[in-house]
């Protein structure tokens, strides 16, 4: 993919200052050499925040305090491209971001203003990557699933200086597990042994799975219905022969349709009555049919009799209760009539004899109501009379219809023990007509099964169909991509190595896209990069892998890898670890120059195997007497005698 980096950009955040414009060459290898905080190492975070990361890596105080805007402006095949973001402040990022493209970018003092956002910047990066926008839940033994973005590419691009001469770690960001993860995920597809067309087919092999289980089990369902189904096909045949519903002699040599046409033609038949009721026995089957009618009408009638027989008894008892209720009032009020007679004769108490001085009045009201009492008296003799009439009838009729009832009966068990026969087509009738029933069931069942051969066509589409992308998205076939793909870029890094410092020059290497490391073939095994001692050997390893990547990616169609290296202190390794800290320039050691320049022939060989078409970025404290003399080195500044990345003046702001 071709970007590479045309300048760097820095937006005072004091207005009347003047921007800071770092200028790089393409396809050549760009050095930035000064002494130490001076800004060196904060180039390639500068360059990862302007290309949309998700987390602002820029060092703190002097630079974001000095900084309002951090911009790249990126050569690509379409063109010029200005990426620039804002300085988040406190905050961890911001999304707020300026792109602006062209073949002439207008660059002035004037801060940008937010025209769009990371996330778009994100997307867009995608795009010009031609990156798949397919996720990996097909490929993922790694525990990623999602998709592959622009900024999981900086692994191939960026080696801060706690990356390379590492020897536990190989790529960027890969000191945590997610980023491992995911690296170890799409390093198939960065190396072209996955395709976006792969990864298509992969996610329609996945739904065309899903279908066929769903149809497979659905099928199945079908099949196994269908087998048990024909074994009952063939004991309702026997049935119906057995039954007298069916002629045919060669049962056992009746196919599946003769057997569901001849069980049709039962269910379908106008004469199935007639066959199962004989006309020698309909006679008998209608008279005990009268007879059980008439069973059913007298026992009504006898409950409704007895239950008229119950009310006439609650009466009784009701009446009887109210007349001896009034013969106790008479028998009170009686001596009402006693006392009149006894005041009438003299005026005085029959009791104590004195003489009665109030009215007659309350005595005469308790002669009125026992007169009343006795003329009701009166009725009691009639409403017994009517209850023993009523009570006399129903008695009558109870008796005729128990013994009508009882005749009824006995006429009924005559016939029935008379004509055992009744009894056994009564039984057959009914077993026939459930077995007809079944056999209803059992073809409207045939005809749902009679989508089985559409569904078996289904499967079978379905499976080839599966089979067909199984050839293309082959996964072993792809670890044999993976793997003569690494072969390839171990092979070029094994060529690159005789021209590093290192111990084992000759010994072959092997790159690990699993542990994400560099092993070393010696004496018939693999030693880790992390097993094998000295930083000059963890930097030669680090350089000559990622030169190695970058010369297989521009031999490869179409890579989204862009064509740009950065390299943080490469010679940090060849610098005694005891320098002083007051010590912000040390000099290198004749044979330490001699390694260093030897990195920086190595990738200009690289660039020359790139066909001219590969940027390397180079920000080290190594000065230019290093690499003097070698064609295609581009020295862009020399951070020395207060010159820096941010100049003097921004910081008296």
């Amino acid at each position: 993919m071709n970007f590479q980096i045309k300048n760097i950009i820095l937006w005072p955040k004091n207005p009347e200052l003047a921007i800071r414009i770092i200028p790089f060459n393409l396809n050549q290898v760009n050095v930035i050499t000064g002494a130490s905080r001076t800004g060196k190492s904060a180039l390639i975070p500068i360059i990862d925040y302007c290309l949309a990361s998700t987390s602002c890596r820029i060092p703190v105080n002097v630079i974001r305090n000095a900084c309002s805007w951090f911009g790249v402006i990126i050569e690509t095949s379409n063109g010029d491209c200005l990426f620039a973001r804002r300085e988040p402040g406190d905050l961890k990022s911001t999304d707020d971001m300026f792109v602006q493209e062209g073949e002439a970018i207008n660059i002035t003092n004037v801060s940008p203003t937010k025209n769009t956002t990371a996330e778009q910047v994100r997307l867009q990066l995608g795009e010009l990557a031609g990156l798949s926008k397919l996720d990996f839940s097909g490929y993922s033994d790694w525990g990623f699933n999602g998709r592959i973005s622009f900024k999981d590419l900086s692994a191939f691009t960026f080696q801060p200086q706690n990356v390379i001469a590492n020897p536990d770690i190989l790529f960027y960001k890969t000191d945590t597990q997610e980023h491992r993860q995911k690296l170890r995920t799409i390093f198939p597809y960065i190396l072209g042994a996955i395709t976006s067309e792969i990864l298509l087919k992969q996610h329609q092999l996945k739904q065309l799975e899903t279908l066929l289980q769903k149809k497979e089990r659905e099928l199945n369902n079908i099949q196994e219905v269908s087998e048990r189904w024909l074994g009952e096909l063939k004991s309702h045949v026997i049935r119906a022969q057995e039954f007298g519903l069916l002629q045919s002699d060669n049962i056992n040599s009746l196919s599946k349709n003769e057997m569901v046409d001849l069980l049709n033609g039962i269910v379908t038949s106008k004469n199935r009555e007639r066959k199962i009721k004989p006309p020698s026995i309909k006679e008998s089957i209608n008279k005990l049919d009268e007879i059980e009618k008439q069973e059913l009408d007298f026992s009504t009638k006898l409950t409704s009799l007895r239950r008229r027989m119950q009310e006439i008894k609650r009466l009784e008892s009701t009446t009887e209760e109210f007349f001896n209720a009034q013969t106790k009032q008479i028998d009170r009020l009686r001596i009402s009539s006693w006392f009149s007679d006894s005041f009438e004769l003299n005026g005085e108490c029959p009791i104590c004899h004195n003489i009665l001085k109030s009215e007659q009045s309350t005595l005469n009201f308790l002669l009125d109501s026992l007169k009343e009492i006795e003329n009701n008296a009166d009725f009691r003799k009639e409403v017994p009379i009517t209850l023993d009439l009523e009570k006399s009838r129903i008695i009558s009729e109870i008796e005729k219809n128990t013994e009508l009832l009882e005749g009824i009966r006995i006429q009924k068990n005559n016939l029935i023990e008379s004509s055992q026969v009744i009894k056994n087509e009564q039984y057959k009738i009914e077993k026939i007509q459930r077995f007809i029933g079944n056999i209803e069931n059992a073809l409207l069942l045939y005809k749902q099964l009679g989508v089985d051969e559409k569904l078996i066509l289904e499967v079978k589409e379905l499976k080839r169909q599966v089979s067909e992308l199984h050839q293309i998205v082959n996964r072993k076939l792809i670890r044999q991509k993976t793997d003569s793909a690494l072969d390839n870029i171990s092979q070029i890094a094994s060529e690159i190595l005789p021209m590093l410092d290192v111990e084992f020059p000759d010994s072959p290497i092997k790159l690990n896209d699993i542990d994400l490391t560099v092993q070393v073939i010696r004496d018939g095994g693999y030693d880790n990069l992390w097993q094998i001692g000295s930083g000059s050997n963890w930097l030669a390893y680090h350089i000559a892998v990622m030169l190695s990547l970058q010369i297989f990616f521009k031999n490869m169609i179409n890579s989204p890898v862009p064509g740009l290296l950065i390299f943080d202190q490469p010679s940090q390794v060849y610098f005694p670890s005891n320098i002083s800290k007051d010590d912000d320039d040390p000099k290198l050691k004749n044979e330490d120059m001699v390694a260093v320049r030897k990195v920086f022939i190595a990738m200009k060989s690289a660039i020359e195997k790139s066909s001219n078409n590969l940027q390397i970025l180079i920000f080290d404290h190594a000065s230019e007497e290093v690499w003097n003399g070698i064609e295609g080195i581009h020295l862009v500044e020399e951070w020395r005698n207060g010159l820096k990345l941010i100049p003097e003046e921004w910081l008296d702001v």
